[in-house]
């Protein structure tokens, strides 16, 4: 007896392989995902069971208060509206989906397939990347037809997808060599192929977009622990290190004044959140967020703030467990 799943599912059931033909069939599947541990000779089994979920929570206009804000059982936030009015989110139990929801507690809208990045600064398109052929589509999040961009000589691109303030061109990263990111990408996403705007080497892009839409906002490194947050061109020149910022620090989001960056200090159990004034170079916690409820909390996610600092959704994952003695399964 063995756990797996023949499909893309999270969850595992418990089945019978013969050792002799090979042959599979099903002896358990729960709610959960089902894990054998032991066998005994009478036939009993023990068995686990885990319920593990990635949730989503935030503050949102209108409340004073965290709310859950999970859609099915793997939930991530991707982006979030300036005005913390909406939200882009994925769900990945069943292939990757884009999901658009308001936070006034109406249903979320599914946009399409694939993951979601990044909405415009208008409000109606969704970047997001189709795993299956590597391509950012823009899905609209009102009437029309999705568009996949090209790729031009692209032979791998990678996730986050960025949009600029102009409301026309994306930042990514990718690759013309193989499939390992190695640099920036910029694409007009009305006519024309990606760009490289940033040298090769080890780039990560990072959320924060200035708002000048001059630049872009990066992380330089090898590792998380000495990674370091940058300011670069568009057009030409070098990486400047943003001041102030400590190794690690992740940037999220600037404030629309360009004067405050959000960064992310990534930990296990919490998310510390840092507001930097870039004028006087002085980095002060700005929050410490973690679910009211911590039971389970194996890894925190992603933290997305408004610029003004009102609001924020971040994600973590869940996993509860349960221990049973399971009888007259054969």
């Amino acid at each position: 007896w063995v756990s797996g799943t023949t499909t893309d599912s999270l969850k595992d059931e418990c089945r019978a392989v013969s050792l002799s033909t090979g042959r599979e069939r099903l002896v358990l599947a729960q709610s959960g995902s089902t894990l054998i541990l032991d066998v005994a000779a009478d036939g009993r089994a023990l068995v686990r069971t885990d319920l593990t979920r990635r949730e989503m929570a935030g503050l949102f206009p209108g409340s004073t208060e965290e709310r859950d804000y999970s859609w099915f059982t793997w939930t991530y936030p991707r982006d979030f509206s300036a005005d913390g009015r909406f939200i882009l989110f994925s769900e990945s139990t069943q292939g990757y989906k884009t999901y658009l929801r308001k936070t006034d507690g109406s249903a979320a809208v599914k946009l399409g397939d694939g993951a979601s990045q990044a909405l415009s600064p208008d409000g109606q398109w969704a970047a997001a990347i189709r795993p299956d052929t590597s391509q950012i589509v823009l899905l609209p999040t009102g009437a029309g037809d999705a568009r996949v961009l090209p790729q031009g000589s692209l032979k791998s691109l990678h996730a986050p997808v960025r949009w600029l303030p102009d409301n026309r061109r994306i930042l990514f990263m990718g690759s013309d060599a193989g499939p390992e990111a190695d640099s920036i990408y910029l694409q007009d996403t009305n006519q024309g192929d990606p760009k490289r705007v940033g040298p090769k080497g080890d780039w990560l892009l990072s959320l924060a977009v200035p708002p000048d839409g001059r630049s872009f906002t990066a992380l330089l490194g090898s590792s998380i622990d000495t990674l370091t947050a940058v300011v670069a061109p568009l057009d030409s020149g070098a990486p400047t290190p943003i001041p102030g910022l400590q190794p690690g620090d992740v940037p999220l989001v600037w404030s629309t004044d360009g004067r405050f960056l959000y960064v992310w200090k990534p930990a296990a159990f919490t998310a510390e959140v840092y507001k930097l004034d870039t004028t006087t170079h002085n980095r002060v916690l700005w929050k410490t967020l973690a679910p009211a409820d911590r039971a389970g909390l194996t890894q925190f996610g992603l933290v997305l703030p408004t610029p003004d600092g009102k609001y924020y959704v971040y994600d973590y994952v869940r996993s509860l467990s349960e221990l049973y003695s399971v009888t007259g399964i054969r």
